[in-house]
């Protein structure tokens, strides 16, 4: 197996961006709900 990192610098317009996420219809409600807890502010 690999693992190859990437630094995201690419996906800042999309997949970073909260807006395009919606746009996309992708809801994160769940998923952050999730994270909160165990990612530090």
């Amino acid at each position: 197996m690999t693992l190859l990192c990437d630094s995201g610098q690419r996906y800042g317009a999309t997949y970073f961006d909260d807006d395009w996420v919606a746009s996309q219809g992708i809801d994160l409600d769940a998923a952050t709900a999730r994270l909160t807890p165990i990612v530090p502010s």
